[in-house]
């Protein structure tokens, strides 16, 4: 399941990267009808875990147009692929809906508009509140308190995920008596 949603945000543009955590929550809570008694985890910042897989990623692109600034907000979810679908080299790293629970019988359709209601909750939550919204992600985090890698254009750091910022950052911490740092981008993250 692949779809875009356009959003016209009217909070702050510094703001924006909160909505890649507003949609990870929207997916988990959106998908858990399918997956019950299944731990649904988000890695930082933008993917969906189940069963230590990568069960959806989310894209969230920032565009202009003469109307404004906006944003593309992607989402892909495996639904009904069955493990021996991914190429055997992915085999372990992903997983569906259906390699979960051992049936592919969830609908699309019911996914995608449940996963909708939840980010219009989310999204009004995330705009006017994000604070509330922390302690979820870091429920929900698959990284936090663990030992990490991450590159940025500056090359690979080690360090642990201490916890998620006012904004959406991952808060790093290189040994117990060391600053927290603030990490609003990276192009990779991965368990140490």
């Amino acid at each position: 399941l692949t779809f875009s949603v356009l959003l016209r945000p009217t909070f702050a543009m510094d703001l924006w990267p909160r909505l890649s955590h507003v949609a990870g929550l929207a997916v988990v809570n959106g998908v858990e009808p399918w997956l019950s008694g299944i731990q649904l985890q988000l890695k930082w910042p933008n993917d969906v875990y189940a069963d230590s897989k990568k069960l959806a990623g989310i894209l969230v692109e920032t565009r202009s147009s003469a109307a404004g600034a906006f944003v593309v907000l992607g989402i892909g979810l495996n639904v009904n692929s069955q493990p021996t679908d991914f190429p055997p080299e992915l085999a372990h790293t992903f997983t569906s809906i259906a390699g979960l629970t051992g049936t592919p019988s969830a609908n699309r359709s019911e996914v995608c508009g449940s996963i909708l209601a939840e980010l219009t909750r989310f999204y009004v939550t995330g705009s006017s509140d994000f604070q509330t919204l922390i302690a979820e992600l870091e429920k929900r985090s698959f990284l936090l308190h663990h030992s990490i890698r991450f590159r940025t254009t500056e090359g690979w750091k080690l360090t642990t995920m201490v916890g998620i910022g006012s904004n959406g950052e991952m808060l790093v911490q290189d040994h117990p008596d060391a600053e927290v740092a603030a990490i609003l981008n990276a192009e990779e993250v991965r368990l140490a």
